[in-house]
C-alpha cells in the first residue's frame, strides 16, 4: 500500500509454508522476511520450512518505458525497461533473501515469447530484451542460488505452456557449465479468450461480430500450426486427459500448481469449463531443472544464455512462416470487405435486369448487362407463348 501510494509501483512478495496446518499457510512479512521495503536487513531472519512457495507479484506498468512507435519496427528496443530501478532492487534482494523451495515470479506480459516478427504487434518481454535479460540472470544467478523458479503471466487471452534451457559457465570449474531450464506458465483468461463466446475486455460491436470470433480463433490455430515458436512445450500424450503436441489452449481458463512434496514434483494445470479434465497439463521435477554437464568447448559467460528449449529457429524458416502468417491474417480482416464488393455488384446487376424488365424497353438496359438480356429474352418469349 505504501509503494502505491508513494508511486513506486504495486507489487509485492508473500511466502506460503505447506508444513503448517490448511489454512494457516501464509506467513506474515516479519516470518518470510523478504519484503526488503518491510523487514530490514539486520532483522532477516526466515522461519519456513523445506515445503515453502515464495510468489513474486510484479509491476510491468508503472515505470515501463513508452514504446517505440515504428509500427514496422524490426528490432526490440535494447533501452526499454519494464520496472523502474527501484523494483529491480528490491527484486534482487527479496530473490536473495528467499529460502523458499520454489520462487514463483508473476507478472501480466509474457517472458518466453517472441512470436512476433514486427515488436508493435503484441507486449512481451522480449521487445526489452536487455530487461529480459536482467530477469533471467535474477532468477538464475549461481551466487543467490535462487531455488526452482517458476514464471506465470497473461495478458494474451489464451493460455499457454513454455519452457527455456539456459547455461552458465561464468564461475564454474573448468569444463563445467551449469544448465537450468525456466519454465512458464501463461493463463488468460477467465472471463475472454480467442476461442471462447468473449474475446474482448470490452463489448464492443467489432468483438461481439461472429466473424470476429472465427477470424481469431482460426488466425491462431493457424499461427501455431506453421510458426516455429519453439519455446511452447510439445508433449506425446497430454497429462491427466489434457490435449496432447503444443501446450496451448484457446478456451476460458486458469492455472493451477500443485506441489507434491513427498515426490518433489511440480505439476501445472490450465482448466477450463470441463470440470472432467483439464486443458493443459505438464509436470516438472523440483530437483531436475538444475544440473551440471561437461562441456569440454565452453567459454564462460557473465550472464545466461536462454534459448528455446526445441532449438533454435533459422532467420529464413522464421521470416517465410510470418509473411504466410501475415497473409493470411490479411485475408480474414479483408474477406469481409471483398463479400461486400461482390455482393454489391450482384445486387446491382439483378436490379438493373428488374428495371428493364419493368419498362419493357431492352434499349433501357446496359449492352453489357448479359442478365438483362437474358432476362429480357425469357420475357418476349413467354409473350408469344401467351399470344
Amino acid at each position: 500500500a505504501k509503494r502505491a501510494q508513494t508511486g513506486e509501483g504495486v507489487y509485492a512478495a508473500k511466502v506460503f509454508d505447506f508444513s503448517r496446518p490448511v489454512g494457516q499457510e501464509l506467513l506474515t512479512d516479519e516470518e518470510a522476511a523478504i519484503d526488503s521495503d518491510v523487514v530490514i536487513a539486520s532483522s532477516f531472519l526466515p522461519t519456513y520450512s523445506n515445503r515453502s512457495v515464495a510468489v513474486f507479484i510484479l509491476d510491468v506498468r508503472s515505470h515501463k518505458a513508452p514504446y517505440k512507435k515504428n509500427p514496422f519496427r524490426f528490432n526490440p528496443d535494447d533501452e526499454g525497461d519494464f520496472l523502474g530501478e527501484t523494483q529491480w532492487a528490491w527484486l534482487q534482494e527479496g530473490l536473495a533473501r528467499s529460502k523458499a523451495s520454489i520462487n514463483i515470479v508473476i507478472n501480466g506480459l509474457q517472458v518466453h515469447s517472441d512470436k512476433f516478427m514486427f515488436q508493435s504487434l503484441g507486449e512481451s518481454w522480449s521487445r526489452f530484451p536487455t530487461a529480459q535479460q536482467r530477469l533471467y540472470d535474477l532468477l538464475l544467478d549461481t551466487n543467490n542460488q535462487v531455488q526452482m523458479p517458476l514464471l506465470i503471466s497473461g495478458d494474451v487471452h489464451h493460455a499457454s505452456m513454455s519452457r527455456k534451457d539456459c547455461t552458465n559457465a561464468n564461475g564454474i570449474k573448468q569444463q563445467q557449465i551449469l544448465t537450468r531450464s525456466l519454465l512458464e506458465m501463461t493463463t488468460s483468461g477467465l472471463t475472454h479468450s480467442y476461442g471462447s463466446a468473449h474475446i474482448c475486455t470490452q463489448p464492443t460491436t467489432t468483438c461481439k461480430w461472429w466473424y470476429t470470433k472465427l477470424a481469431l480463433r482460426s488466425m491462431f490455430k493457424i499461427g501455431y500450426s506453421i510458426n516455429p515458436w519453439r519455446e511452447i512445450i510439445k508433449v506425446e500424450e497430454g497429462a491427466e486427459g489434457a490435449k496432447s503436441g503444443l501446450q496451448y489452449s484457446l478456451e476460458l481458463n486458469f492455472g493451477e500448481l500443485e506441489f507434491d512434496w513427498e515426490n518433489r514434483v511440480v505439476k501445472a494445470r490450465v482448466l477450463g469449463l470441463d470440470q472432467d479434465r483439464p486443458l493443459l497439463s505438464v509436470q516438472w521435477e523440483m530437483d531436475g531443472i538444475k544440473q551440471e554437464v561437461t562441456s569440454p568447448n565452453i567459454s564462460a559467460e557473465s550472464s545466461w544464455q536462454c534459448v528455446n528449449y526445441r532449438g533454435s529457429v533459422h532467420p529464413i524458416h522464421r521470416g517465410v512462416t510470418q509473411v504466410a502468417w501475415f497473409y493470411a491474417l490479411s485475408f480474414f480482416v479483408f474477406l469481409p470487405y471483398f463479400l461486400v464488393i461482390v455482393l454489391g455488384i450482384i445486387l446491382y446487376r439483378v436490379l438493373s435486369a428488374v428495371y428493364c424488365l419493368s419498362n419493357k424497353r431492352q434499349n433501357a438496359c446496359p449492352r453489357s448487362s448479359s442478365t438483362a438480356g437474358e432476362l429480357q429474352g425469357v420475357a418476349n418469349a413467354g409473350s408469344e407463348t401467351s399470344e
